[in-house]
């Protein structure tokens, strides 16, 4: 058996059941405003639980086995570099959303169960943005603090010395011809 048709007649028994509970309902209100109906209310239950598991049956791939596939393709795209500062961002948005939950918890009521919540969405959410944005500054950071000795002082000098003497050379100091001579010399 594949995995659709698993995932399928899982659908079709969880949207049966859900058909069962609605059925009932469904049938009572009929009967109120169709006082003429002699259509017992199990018939309701029955009609509703094979619609709406014939229902679950066709959409629980789309609900279930298609979004993982594009997830895992668009997952495959993205460079292990990406992923990995994505996920030290999730962290650090977590952590900056636990630090924020407890004050915004003492809020009033309504506010106070709901804002934590989105606070740890929307700052898990900037933290991977912020940080798959960055990621090729925080990689230079990382790198520069791996290069650095035990007393702190760069060991490669040379390359910011190299950085700093790069020129842009204008197309009519190309066209003079002069400027090879002056690279041949360093």
């Amino acid at each position: 058996m594949s995995i659709e048709l698993i995932v399928r007649l899982i659908g079709l028994i969880i949207f049966g059941i859900i058909g069962v509970f609605l059925g009932h309902p469904l049938g009572t209100l009929i009967q109120e405003i169709w006082a003429g109906n002699n259509i017992p209310i199990f018939a309701f239950q029955v009609i509703t639980t094979l619609v709406v598991g014939f229902l679950g049956f066709l959409i629980s791939p789309w609900i279930s086995i298609k979004p993982i596939t594009a997830i895992r393709k668009q997952l495959n795209k993205v460079s292990a570099q990406a992923l990995f500062y994505g996920f030290i961002g999730l962290i650090f948005g977590l952590v900056a959303a636990a630090l924020l939950s407890y004050p915004i918890s003492l809020l009033p009521a309504p506010l106070g169960s709901i804002l934590p919540f989105v606070a740890v969405l929307l700052f898990g959410y900037l933290g991977i943005v912020i940080f798959v944005a960055r990621q090729e500054d925080l990689h230079k950071v990382i790198r520069s603090l791996s290069k650095k000795g035990g007393d702190g002082e760069d060991k490669t000098e040379t390359s910011g010395l190299q950085d700093s003497r790069r020129i842009l050379v204008d197309t009519s100091a190309i066209i003079d011809g002069r400027i090879a001579d002056i690279a041949r010399t360093g």
